[in-house]
């Protein structure tokens, strides 16, 4: 993604078209642009799309998300804006967790102390309707799959390490629970994006929790932080 500035206007470039590239030119007013939202939408705008434009879940549906990071996070946000009746949220970090339960979610479960498809199965009795997995780790790739009700949709957002792989029980995937790809973001920039900054003007998206910022000088602690996972999405500021 490319942000250049011509006078008041933003020339946003946004590639995407299956396993070519292609690139899309819009216009956005400096209005409704900050250095904020350009990390949002370069950062955040999957776990959105992977909302919005893929699964489309119904009003009521039950969803979980894998990974309270900004991915999963900004797709906690997306299923409040679908009006989804249970968000639940799985994360090893309680400060994410706790995040997450102030952006919307229902339900928060540590995947440290919990056994995860058994505590959402406790919580949807049947299973969730959706899932997406946005940590990467093959295990959560599986509890997806396994807390799906029958007929539910999981959704592989995030990449995990060369060679990993996730094996499921085929008697699981028989009745329709179905085990999803996602390609960049399924989305139509000019439609989308606008759609997201109009979102965000309304609240429905304070993607600002997300952003802990540092002084180049902060940079190791940054890594750190990130590391550690205390902070979501750290930001160097150079002035």
């Amino acid at each position: 993604m490319i942000l250049v500035f011509f006078d008041k206007i933003v020339e946003l470039c946004f590639c995407y078209f299956f396993a070519n590239m292609a690139i899309a030119f819009f216009r956005i007013s400096t209005s409704c642009f900050n250095r904020r939202f350009s990390f949002w939408i370069s950062a955040n705008s999957f776990g959105v799309s992977a909302l919005l434009n893929k699964l489309k879940p119904e009003p009521g549906t039950s969803i979980v998300i894998f990974g309270a990071g900004t991915v999963g996070l900004s797709a906690i946000m997306a299923a409040n804006v679908c009006h989804c009746g249970i968000i639940i949220a799985v994360d090893v970090q309680e400060n994410r967790l706790a995040l997450a339960k102030e952006l919307g979610a229902t339900h928060t479960i540590n995947a440290k102390e919990e056994k995860v498809a058994e505590a959402i199965m406790k919580i949807t009795e049947k299973g969730v309707n959706y899932a997406i997995e946005s940590s990467g780790r093959p295990e959560n790739s599986r509890n997806a799959v396994d807390s799906l009700a029958v007929t539910g949709r999981a959704v592989q957002v995030a990449g995990g390490a060369i060679g990993s792989e996730v094996f499921l029980d085929i008697n699981t995937i028989l009745f329709e629970r179905n085990y999803e790809g996602f390609l960049m973001g399924e989305g139509v920039p000019q439609i989308f994006i606008p759609r997201l900054i109009e979102l965000n003007k309304q609240g429905k998206f304070p993607f600002d929790k997300l952003i802990t910022y540092y002084s180049f000088e902060e940079i190791n602690k940054a890594v750190e932080d990130a590391h550690k996972g205390t902070t979501i999405k750290p930001i160097l500021k150079f002035s």
